[in-house]
């Protein structure tokens, strides 16, 4: 499951909460709590909200960062106590992402020097 498939209503069950009884202050506090990781998340590994959804090992950090936070009622994430589960996972999204970039730059750089010879 990617980030874009993840609902109040998912969150509420790995939470185990009852979803149908749920107050609406208690479901837009899940909603904020899921906005709060996927924002963490994006800015711990430098990609936008949009490029979360290709790497599906960040779904589990969203749902562990989103247990934290409800187990806790902090509305925040402290970047100095994370779980490992979700250090790993954004690291490995951090490494991914770089390697991208670092690609991306490679090509920029052969298609700049092949331009250069061709003047």
């Amino acid at each position: 499951m990617v980030e874009s498939y993840i609902t109040v209503k998912n969150l509420a069950d790995y939470l185990k909460l009852d979803y149908s009884s749920l107050a609406e202050e208690e479901i837009l506090e899940l909603a904020a709590f899921f906005n709060a990781a996927e924002t963490f998340i994006a800015d711990y590994v430098g990609l936008t909200l949009s490029q979360i959804d290709e790497h599906e090992s960040l779904t589990v950090a969203i749902y562990v960062l989103v247990q934290d936070m409800y187990d806790n009622r902090t509305h925040y994430v402290d970047k100095n106590n994370l779980d490992r589960v979700v250090l790993m996972s954004l690291d490995y999204a951090f490494y991914q992402s770089f390697i991208k970039r670092k690609k991306k730059l490679t090509c920029n750089l052969i298609q700049e020097n092949s331009i250069k010879r061709l003047i």
